[in-house]
């Protein structure tokens, strides 16, 4: 198991969600400490470093340390949005 570190950013943008929504972000989330390379995950390139999960209209960007063991999400937006620069 994977430690599982969440910014504030992105539990701040979870309460905004609507309660669906929410349940199915965070089910996602959570289930990175078991398997932070879920079959669904796309390494990212250029300036952001980690990974992605689509979880339904949102994408969640994470960081893994195999070393420490330990997953951080820092960022999560609507596919709407666009990625960040």
């Amino acid at each position: 198991m994977y430690e599982l570190r969440v910014a504030g950013r992105v539990l701040k943008r979870l309460k905004r969600l609507p309660p669906k929504h929410r349940r199915q972000v965070w089910k996602q989330v959570k289930s990175l400490a078991g398997n932070p390379r879920p079959q669904d995950c796309k390494k990212l390139k250029g300036s952001l470093e980690g990974y992605r999960i689509t979880v339904g209209e949102y994408r969640l960007l994470y960081t893994i340390d195999d070393e420490a063991r330990e997953v951080k999400a820092y960022l999560l937006f609507h596919r709407g949005e666009g990625y960040p620069r």
